[in-house]
């Protein structure tokens, strides 16, 4: 099989810290830099107005560190993988900064990050 038949995602989890971002980043990076990019990077669980506001941090932030990432080839799309209520998934999505969004829907027993039961996010 050759590199471009097939697309790579991998997820990590966000986190305020930029340098610990970097060093989860970084352990992913590892084990799949010799395949020589990533065509689906996402932040992962993205469910909270904590978790929109620690991503889309401007200075400094980790968004900054993917699009750095980005602009060397490493990464082809950015995006976000998420279990949250609709308004954070389309304050995400109205940031612009996204190619693509993972929804997780469960078949059985639809829930949120929080467990809850309520299939409107509460």
């Amino acid at each position: 099989i050759q590199r471009k038949d097939f697309i790579l995602q991998t997820k990590v989890v966000r986190s305020k810290d930029r340098t610990e971002f970097e060093k989860n980043y970084k352990a992913t990076w590892d084990h799949v830099s010799k395949l020589g990019y990533i065509d689906l990077f996402a932040f992962h669980v993205i469910s909270k107005e904590s978790d929109v506001k620690a991503v889309l941090q401007e200075k400094n932030g980790i968004y900054e560190f993917i699009k750095e990432q980005q602009a060397k080839g490493n990464i082809k799309h950015i995006g976000f993988s998420t279990h949250g209520t609709a308004e954070c998934i389309l304050e995400c999505i109205s940031s612009n900064k996204f190619d693509y969004v993972n929804i997780h829907h469960h078949y059985f027993g639809d829930y949120h990050a929080s467990g809850t039961t309520d299939t409107y996010g509460g």
